[in-house]
């Protein structure tokens, strides 16, 4: 608030310091005439009117430069307590916390209602227009993608490729370079997603995003608030800022595109990046999703108390289809399949954690949930240190992807 009122405070500094700026310029105006500091070395009149008004022309133009350049910092400082990226004002996180009313509110005791008003409108427009301007950059992207994927198909049905300008490259030096290209803009794009995702907006208890079309999900029972840039410990569940941003872009970038081939309306997650030196969650290259919805039927990737209707069992087989047959995806895991194509580590198994609970679990009093919230060592002393059965019993009610 004390930043935003210096802000304020700044901007009529400057409105004052125009009106002393011009009376300025009138009083020196009036002195050329009368008393100039310098005589001119004019031998006419003609000349020297003509020295008088450049000399007035140079004390107008750097008067007005200084007062130009000091409004900049002003609006400058002014977008960025917008936006919340200032030094001394909210923290994007907070910003993306309590949304553009709560943030109003609180410079409310500096403002009269107009003013408010004015302020909550041109916050409202500010993010209109950044959501509008991200959306335009993804589109444009894709087609640039989609062209090169074009250029790529082609220069695999060649032999060589001929440059306008008179150059050639061979098949494979062009293959390079075009897919150079094509990651350089899949590395955009997924930057771009990572925005969209961090733009979220409080919907009962969940986070709730809109990336390119597919609306995601965070459940405040599995995400926190955000903290401040400078917080590095905390307990409990992952920050909500803390797990988008250390997600990684080419993640989200798979989750995105696999949604939108499949048609999906709605995805929920409940792990992004967490603070892990045991999964891939450690490395931002692990998602966990536990629900996806296209048009009016919802699968939950969850079986403990019973399983899906059989059209809810279909939707599940396409996404995990799809995940699994994604040469970027190395493991899917879900409480009815687990697979892993990382070399050295592959498997394929179907997951039988209710059999695994009967047999290990259950006889020594051990609850499912207890066993979550174990370390990794108790947990697989409990199934006699065998990985895949822990395995079973933690992707009973999620659907893990990871990345190589």
């Amino acid at each position: 608030m004390d930043n935003f009122r210096e802000i304020g405070e700044g901007v009529g500094s400057v409105l004052n310091a125009i009106g002393s700026g011009i009376s300025y310029l009138a009083m020196n105006v009036s002195n050329l005439f009368s008393q100039p500091g310098k005589p001119y070395r004019s031998e006419t009149p003609a000349q020297q009117t003509q020295a008088m008004a450049e000399n007035t022309q140079a004390i107008e133009n750097e008067q007005m430069k200084k007062l130009e350049e000091e409004l900049n910092n002003i609006w400058t400082k002014n977008s960025e307590a917008y936006a919340g990226y200032g030094t001394n004002s909210l923290t994007e996180e907070q910003i993306a916390e309590y949304e553009r009313m709560r943030n109003a509110a609180m410079y409310a005791p500096t403002m009269d209602r107009p003013a408010r008003r004015q302020f909550e409108d041109s916050y409202e427009v500010w993010q209109w227009n950044k959501r509008v301007e991200r959306q335009y950059r993804i589109d444009g992207l894709k087609r640039e993608r989609e062209s090169i994927s074009d250029e790529i198909n082609n220069e695999l049905n060649s032999n060589v490729y001929e440059r306008g300008y008179g150059g050639m490259l061979s098949s494979s030096q062009r293959l390079t370079e075009l897919t150079n290209r094509l990651n350089d803009i899949n590395n955009q794009i997924g930057i771009l997603y990572k925005e969209q995702l961090m733009d979220y907006r409080i919907e009962d208890n969940y986070y709730v995003s809109n990336v390119d079309g597919i609306e995601i999900r965070m459940s405040r029972r599995n995400f926190r608030a955000p903290v401040a840039a400078n917080v590095n410990n905390w307990t409990g569940n992952t920050p909500i800022n803390r797990a988008i941003e250390n997600l990684s872009s080419k993640a989200l970038l798979v989750l995105e595109e696999n949604s939108q081939a499949l048609n999906l309306d709605a995805v929920e997650v409940s792990s992004l990046w967490r603070n892990s030196a045991t999964s891939s969650h450690g490395s931002g290259r692990g998602i966990d999703i536990v629900a996806v919805t296209r048009g009016n039927l919802t699968v939950r990737f969850n079986n403990v108390n019973g399983e899906p209707s059989a059209a809810a069992r279909a939707l599940r087989n396409e996404i995990y289809n799809a995940f699994i047959n994604d040469p970027r995806v190395s493991q899917t895991l879900d409480p009815w399949w687990l697979k892993s194509k990382i070399p050295g580590k592959s498997y394929n198994y179907p997951n039988t954690w209710q059999d695994v609970n009967n047999m290990y679990l259950s006889p020594i009093g051990v609850s499912l949930i207890e066993y979550d919230k174990s370390s990794y060592p108790q947990q697989l002393q409990w199934v006699n240190n065998d990985g895949s059965l822990r395995n079973m019993l933690l992707y009973r009610h999620h659907l893990h992807i990871t990345l190589f």
